[in-house]
């Protein structure tokens, strides 16, 4: 079967244990593969999923076949979610490789909606500057 490896959502990385991340935009999603490849079949396609998990709604999908990205085994896609997801929602995003010899493959990565703005706690600069001399 071909072998999975690193999914990134928006540009951050995720683990194989798979962790949550803030999302900022609740319509889009980039989804990123790396090192997915089958040395002796080759991949055929990539599918990406996105599950609502607290009902098992599909929430996206798109899949990929452009041998370019396959052949370098990375590439991105974007997924517009069909439905709509409330901040806080728990998404289970699915990425599953499939070669010429009809298996498959998925990894998968959980990610919490979060369209909230940023929250600065930390000292300003301002304050730093006045503790610090920054002539």
């Amino acid at each position: 079967p071909p072998c999975v490896g690193e999914l990134s959502i928006n540009e951050a990385e995720t683990s194989a244990a798979g962790r949550f991340l803030a999302l900022t935009s609740p319509g889009k999603m980039t989804i990123g593969w790396s090192n997915f490849y089958d040395y002796h079949s080759h991949l055929t396609s990539l599918e990406v999923v996105v599950i609502r998990s607290t009902d098992g709604l599909i929430c996206g999908r798109a899949s990929s076949n452009d041998s370019s990205s396959l052949y370098t085994r990375s590439g991105s896609i974007d997924i517009f979610l069909e439905q709509h997801v409330q901040d806080g929602a728990l998404l289970s995003v699915s990425v599953t490789a499939f070669n010429g010899a009809g298996l498959s493959s998925s990894h998968s990565v959980s990610v919490m909606m979060d369209t909230s703005l940023p929250v600065f706690t930390g000292t300003a600069i301002a304050d730093c500057c006045t503790a610090v001399s920054c002539a």
